[in-house]
């Protein structure tokens, strides 16, 4: 419990928690006997859910999403080849050689090359970014194949003994957390902000009761919460991938990432020990109002281009990939040059469903279902001194 001080960083703005843990004990019946007569005990099994407002400020627990360590890019980091031997970005953001905007090649930080795939036109438009921006940075989050999941704690401290009637305060850290699924989303109007949502599964719960008079301050310790929020949001497509062309009016969008974990026991253990990785899978769904129907059409029946009476559309046998997707939201309006950001990058995404609803003084929107192949979030801003 002397951890309990220690847990300190926040997740976002507004969070909310809560944490359900299950003993899955059993009833026995004996025969002859029309009530139970044994119970008997299974794995305890522990749950949690977090909802907030996103923050660039409290960002760093975006790691146990995607069970990786972030891959910076600043002044001087490079796009280079998987060995770091042929430079395919240089440190003023020029695409070297033959290399187009689509030559994927992985962050080199210069003294290590991360297993962080990019594009070399999406890491080009970063540094420009930077270069309009004094010390920014950029933190980029994606899946490393090659990892095992990773845990966090997390803490909590109820106050009971101030209420009338109080009794003894709890304190409780949860240990070997894990995040199985995540979401990031907007949705215009009243209150626009950009929130995650993330539910996750722990190995064990330690409580301690408290009845002092003067209750520990688990408030003082805190990092202060964040003041700056993301608000709203630009769902955008390309081809290539230094062009990207708004999805004019869009109304939501929404990122979830799934990992799928599956429960790991412990030798002679009520708890499980830990928890390991399944296959990642990514869904994207988005409101867009529905005045131009090249956003989607062609590439839903599995099209790669569009042309205005040229082709009648009907489903193909092959599916259509629309290279690259991003929904970004930022801290000044579409025409100026952010200083704080939050990217939703996605790679190869396929148009599962697309659905339209008519209503008489309703707008009609498109709202699909999308999948991707990969994706990565990237969160810049200018560090607080």
């Amino acid at each position: 419990m002397l951890a309990l001080p220690h847990l300190t960083t926040r997740f976002g703005a507004g969070v909310t928690f809560s944490a359900t843990e299950t003993r899955n004990t059993s009833m026995l019946n004996d025969l002859g006997l029309i009530e139970p007569t044994t119970a008997v005990q299974g794995i305890s099994t522990g749950e949690f859910s977090l909802d907030g407002t996103f923050s660039a400020d409290t960002s760093s627990w975006l790691q146990y999403v995607f069970y990786n360590e972030p891959a910076e890019i600043n002044g001087t980091t490079t796009l280079t080849s998987a060995d770091g031997a042929t430079a395919i970005v240089d440190a003023t953001g020029e695409i070297q050689g033959t290399n187009t905007a689509n030559t994927i090649g992985y962050v080199n930080n210069g003294t290590a090359v991360t297993s962080m795939p990019m594009a070399a036109g999406i890491f080009k438009g970063y540094k420009t970014l930077i270069t309009a921006n004094t010390g920014m940075v950029i933190q980029t989050y994606a899946i490393d194949r090659t990892q095992a999941a990773n845990s966090f704690d997390i803490g909590r401290y109820q106050i009971n003994s101030t209420t009338d009637r109080g009794g003894a305060n709890q304190a409780t850290v949860y240990t070997g957390c894990y995040i199985d699924s995540f979401s990031i989303s907007y949705t215009n109007g009243d209150d626009a902000s950009v929130k995650f949502s993330v539910s996750g599964k722990y190995c064990r719960a330690f409580n301690q009761l408290d009845s002092s008079a003067t209750p520990y301050d688990y408030a003082g310790v805190l990092a202060d919460p964040p003041e700056e929020v993301f608000i709203t949001g630009c769902m955008a497509k390309a081809t290539e991938a230094d062009t990207f062309d708004a999805i004019a009016f869009t109304d939501s969008a929404e990122l979830q990432i799934s990992n799928n974990l599956v429960a790991i026991p412990d030798c002679a253990k009520i708890t499980y020990g830990y928890y390991a990785r399944g296959n990642i899978s990514y869904a994207i769904s988005t409101s867009t109002y529905s005045n131009n129907a090249t956003k989607y059409i062609a590439e839903l029946y599995g099209y790669d281009n569009w042309s205005a009476g040229a082709d009648v559309y009907q489903a193909q046998l092959e599916p259509y990939a629309i290279p690259y997707m991003r929904i970004r939201s930022k801290n000044t309006v579409a025409e100026v040059t952010p200083t704080r950001f939050v990217d939703i990058q996605m790679y190869k995404c396929y148009i599962n469903s697309l659905s339209h609803s008519f209503d008489v003084g309703s707008e009609i929107t498109d709202s699909p279902d999308i999948a991707a192949k990969h994706t990565f979030l990237a969160i810049g801003y200018i560090p607080k001194v």
